[in-house]
């Protein structure tokens, strides 16, 4: 499943997205459950209960974090920011429906006093911003396109990586995942993994919104096809059937 996201700039530089209590404020603010039926006609999976989705081995049920504007502004003023701030969001419209995404998210923070401007670039300069961490936020998608725990959290979350578009960095999860990916005791393994989804959940560097149900149309004649959750569907034993 792919899954759309609100993400932050999480760089030490970057504040007040480098505080996690706004991040997780941000989080509470957003009704993914709206967006997901507003958007794409409830063709999602919601409430989401970790940053992967449940066809990736390795995910487990780690909690949701509910819509709640007033638990938002609790955390925004404990942070420091009791009247809110001033956010640019980017985004484009290459990805499926992200620009009315955005504009939904827009809505919703200005009721926590979060005054959002939204910016809509190609997508090469899209990704080229969040590459050398020039934004603050952004609504962004991911593909899971790997059944394996290892490829859905290293690329988005270990330091360093090129497609940590966050610049999150935490020596807690950079080790953690190098000892996931050795661990050969399949129980010890998917503890840590859960671990590294409470522990990601929390940190919030990422907001997942919700994971896109794949639709998948055939000719009726084609025989033997099996829809992959990774979009990237196999064809080997496919055949037309006359």
């Amino acid at each position: 499943n792919g899954c759309h996201l609100f993400q932050f700039n999480c760089a030490s530089d970057h504040a007040p997205m480098s505080i996690p209590a706004v991040r997780q404020a941000i989080c509470y603010a957003i009704d993914r459950n709206a967006i997901c039926e507003y958007l794409y006609s409830g063709l999602g999976e919601i409430p989401i209960d970790s940053i992967m989705a449940p066809s990736v081995a390795g995910y487990s049920s780690v909690g949701v974090v509910p819509y709640d504007p007033e638990k938002a502004k609790q955390l925004l003023a404990e942070a420091g920011y009791p009247d809110g701030f001033d956010l640019t969001i980017m985004t484009s419209a290459m990805y499926n429906r992200a620009v009315e995404m955005a504009e939904i998210i827009a809505e919703e923070l200005k009721e926590i006093g979060i005054n959002v401007n939204i910016e809509e670039l190609e997508t090469a300069a899209l990704k080229s911003k969040l590459k050398e961490g020039d934004y603050e936020a952004c609504v962004y998608a991911w593909a899971n396109d790997s059944a394996g725990p290892d490829n859905n959290v290293r690329p988005l979350f270990r330091t360093g990586s090129s497609s940590n578009r966050t610049h999150y960095s935490d020596e807690y999860i950079d080790n953690l995942m190098d000892e996931a990916l050795k661990e050969t005791d399949s129980d010890k393994r998917l503890e840590m993994y859960k671990e590294i989804q409470t522990y990601i959940l929390d940190a919030c560097p990422i907001v997942p919104c919700f994971y896109e149900t794949i639709s998948v149309g055939t000719n009726a004649k084609l025989q033997g096809f099996q829809p992959d959750t990774s979009g990237l569907h196999r064809f080997y034993d496919c055949y037309i059937e006359q």
